[in-house]
């Protein structure tokens, strides 16, 4: 069974975008509940390897034995994906055919309290997807200074109330410590003017997402994993990733535009220095979206933006 409670968004677009076949080795980066892998595994057949990566134990315990049953050549690692290139020098493999990398948050750690994301969760204030993360959000909310807040919600959220958010936070730990995530979404959504509090979201979303990011360092560990995934991609190996918010999503356009040979550098600009080379060519001129018919049956998968691109010769 293994993570019974994972829906993978957009699953025969991404695995039919990898172009695995016979022999071939495969990475998913991003394992959950192993829904990609098992099915890239049966691409790849007996004779290819599976490498596959989770930074959460509960995600590694629950897929390892089914894998390793699929697929004799498989390597489970509990592992950052940022640290890609780390683990390909480990184990000895220079090359990959294709990588995966589907963003999102399981409805396995969004329900369970203990990892303390989801906005009705009671649990202690943590957010932590894997114990490699130092900070909790526990240590960011409480102590953060009110400017510092500021900038991360801005940041990372896009949040048009940041201000206003970060001074209640503050106003709010000054009285008692705030303590879970239920509490921190109440304290956000009062903050926001009624009239201005979206309907088709959940008012502090993009604060949540902001503080998440910040805790498992998203943007940094996004970053890493990609340019390894690309570096270490043969010629004509894919590299597939689906985002699920547009902070992240403007990361993986970005890696991937510096890597066609596209400039990504922020106008005015006279002299490119954004380290631009053309390395791969994007397959995806727009993102893929899912279909209606996926999002009725998961609304959860609303949101995703698939992208990929393939690997040019050296």
């Amino acid at each position: 069974m293994g993570y019974p409670y994972h829906v993978p968004v957009m699953m025969a677009e991404a695995v039919d975008l990898l172009n695995l076949g016979p022999a071939k080795i495969a990475v998913d980066a991003t394992l959950g509940g192993g829904s990609y892998a098992r099915e890239m595994a049966n691409r790849v057949g007996s004779d290819g390897t599976l490498i596959a990566l989770d930074r959460d134990p509960a995600a590694i315990e629950a897929s390892r034995q089914l894998l390793e049953s699929a697929l004799p050549n498989i390597i489970v690692r509990q592992e950052n994906f940022g640290n890609l290139d780390t683990v390909l020098n480990e184990i000895g493999i220079s090359r990959v055919d294709a990588v995966m990398m589907d963003l999102g948050v399981s409805a396995h750690q969004l329900e369970d309290p203990g990892y303390g994301i989801s906005f009705a969760s009671e649990g202690r204030l943590d957010m932590r997807m894997g114990p490699d993360a130092l900070l909790s959000a526990d240590d960011l909310i409480n102590r953060w200074p009110e400017a510092e807040l500021v900038g991360l919600f801005k940041r990372y959220g896009e949040e048009r109330w940041c201000r206003r958010i970060a001074r209640r936070i503050v106003e709010s730990r000054g009285r008692r410590p705030i303590q879970s995530a239920k509490e921190l979404s109440e304290i956000v959504v009062a903050a926001i003017p009624p009239k201005f509090r979206s309907r088709r979201i959940h008012p502090a979303t993009r604060i949540m997402l902001a503080v998440r990011a910040a805790v498992n360092d998203e943007e940094g560990a996004l970053t890493d994993g990609l340019r390894a995934a690309i570096q270490r991609l043969r010629a004509s190996g894919r590299l597939v990733v689906i985002a699920y918010h547009s902070v992240e999503d403007r990361i993986v356009k970005t890696e991937m535009n510096r890597h066609s040979g596209r400039c990504v550098c922020e106008p005015p600009v006279i002299e490119c220095h954004c380290g631009k080379r053309r390395a791969i060519q994007i397959l995806t001129k727009k993102p893929l979206a899912p279909s209606q018919e996926e999002i009725i049956n998961n609304p959860r998968a609303r949101s995703a933006r698939l992208r990929a691109a393939e690997r040019l010769p050296d």
